[in-house]
């Protein structure tokens, strides 16, 4: 029973860092080039139009992947197990804490800049909001790998 129940968090979990990790790159390779492309006005458009739909699924991924990946962690059987676990944990954490202190406050500071504001303060924003994106990406990319490879060795 507990090897079907490793299977099922192992896929749920697998399921949602690898779609929480395919959007962020997604942003990365398609997105961020056409904000980088747009006058401020329609980026700041665009940015706060994204924003409101794609903001819901990012919290319930991590979410998701956070609560299966603790029920791994207690059905953990192997060390090197119990490490590609507390990895992705660790990923997890990292995905939250950069989008909440870096992402997030920018995109209040986006959604509330207008055309009389500085294009300067906008620019800053905007490299900033790209970094913290960036380290995101990679730090998600980096999870998924981790529990891939767990679970293969299973």
């Amino acid at each position: 029973m507990s090897s079907i129940l490793v299977t099922i968090f192992s896929m749920i979990t697998i399921g949602a860092i690898g779609l929480l990790a395919g959007g962020l790159l997604l942003v990365s390779v398609s997105t961020i080039p056409l904000f980088v492309a747009l006058p401020p006005e329609q980026f700041v458009f665009v940015h706060k139009t994204l924003d409101r739909h794609m903001h819901p699924y990012m919290p319930s991924l991590s979410g998701v992947a956070l609560v299966t990946m603790l029920f791994e962690l207690w059905l953990s059987r192997h060390p090197w197990q119990t490490v590609g676990i507390i990895i992705g944990i660790g990923c997890i954490i990292a995905i939250v804490a950069i989008s909440e202190l870096i992402n997030v406050p920018i995109n209040h500071k986006i959604a509330h800049w207008t055309p009389g504001l500085s294009d300067e303060h906008l620019q800053n924003w905007k490299n900033m909001w790209y970094r913290g994106h960036y380290l995101r990406t990679i730090v998600a990319v980096i999870g998924l790998f981790s529990l891939i490879v767990t679970n293969l060795i299973i």
